[in-house]
């Protein structure tokens, strides 16, 4: 048997692929507080069994939680209640790019300052590295992959989102 060639650094570039994440957003506050509320009985249980793991009746609730738990997120799931966004990383260079498209303003570095000393954080730790208001919509609109949000939904949303209502 022959053993596997050792691939050089420039291979593994080459095979090298962004990473991807996915996160839901429930459009439906009330499923998202049922669903909120069963995981948080399911953790309470498996913390608790974790203490006693031969708890029988824990054991049987644990399962009626995990079941309600699956059917809730299934009717979510059906009835449009969830939302799942996908995001891709942007590598080093875009990402640093981005930032030097959205400088942090005077004013924002001066709260920033303040803000971290009326905490007790050390200048360097308080101190920020991009605008503050435009940098967060434009990340999301770069790295938004399924679907894919251009700025201006981005922006809205951020914009809406600061004023407490969702804007379509």
């Amino acid at each position: 048997m022959t053993k596997p060639q050792a691939l050089s650094l420039a291979d593994l570039r080459g095979k090298k692929k962004p990473v991807t994440r996915s996160v839901e957003i429930f459009l439906d506050s009330e499923v998202a507080t049922d669903i909120n509320r069963a995981q948080a009985r399911l953790n309470d249980l498996e913390e608790r069994l974790g203490k006693d793991p031969h708890r029988r009746d824990l054991q049987i609730k644990r399962e009626q939680v995990e079941a309600e738990l699956e059917r809730l997120q299934a009717e979510a799931a059906e009835s449009g209640a969830v939302a799942t966004f996908s995001f891709r990383a942007l590598g080093r260079k875009a990402y640093e790019k981005l930032i030097e498209e959205h400088p942090v303003t005077k004013e924002q570095q001066r709260e920033a300052r303040e803000r971290g000393a009326d905490v007790g954080l050390p200048t360097q730790i308080g101190r920020l590295h991009w605008n503050a208001d435009t940098f967060p919509p434009a990340l999301v609109a770069a790295a938004s992959y399924e679907p894919k949000i251009s700025h201006e939904e981005a922006w809205k949303s951020f914009t809406s989102a600061k004023t407490g209502t969702w804007e379509n």
